[in-house]
């Protein structure tokens, strides 16, 4: 019961959560659900909304961007969420990226959205797949977009990863 309280004050904060909606769109294939470990060390339903998005925000350079997390096992499509960025906001484009850091995960190729993902336009985000890593370690990552007009934008954020529930 704690624990929904304590959810509910950080999504009132804007702290929580951040995903797509139950079904909504950007959902591709439905809803997936974890479970979760709490402070009592039982087990919880996680949200459906987590999150496999970082988004611009020119403070998460200061905090080394939002985290995210992931089971080792994963093996998944992440977003880096650029709308919120002035110059995509005036019209410019995105024409590619590259990942930064991240040693020890296996990171595939950048692309720039074909079409909507996790609540992103398409057009407005780049999507690239990571697997690998190992679980209890927290991985410094950075997307470096470049823009239209040959300038590049970067968000920073933090994959961390989680022992897989079967072990």
């Amino acid at each position: 019961m704690v624990g929904g309280w304590i959810n509910a004050f950080l999504n009132l904060l804007g702290l929580g959560g951040g995903g797509s909606a139950p079904g909504g769109p950007g959902t591709p294939g439905g809803v997936f659900r974890r479970a979760l470990p709490t402070w009592d060390r039982s087990i919880e339903r996680a949200p459906s909304t987590w999150s496999r998005t970082w988004r611009y925000d020119p403070m998460a350079l200061a905090t080394e961007g939002v985290a995210v997390v992931a089971a080792e096992s994963d093996d998944r499509d992440y977003g880096f969420d650029l709308s919120r960025c002035p110059e995509i906001r005036a019209g410019l484009t995105i024409t590619g990226g590259a990942i930064l850091g991240g040693s020890g995960l296996t990171i595939g190729a950048v692309s720039v959205l074909a079409e909507d993902f996790d609540d992103i336009l398409a057009g407005e985000g780049l999507v690239v797949r990571i697997s690998g890593g190992t679980g209890g370690t927290t991985y410094k990552l950075a997307c470096r977009a470049t823009l239209s007009n040959g300038r590049k934008v970067t968000v920073p954020g933090r994959l961390v990863k989680v022992r897989d529930y079967d072990s």
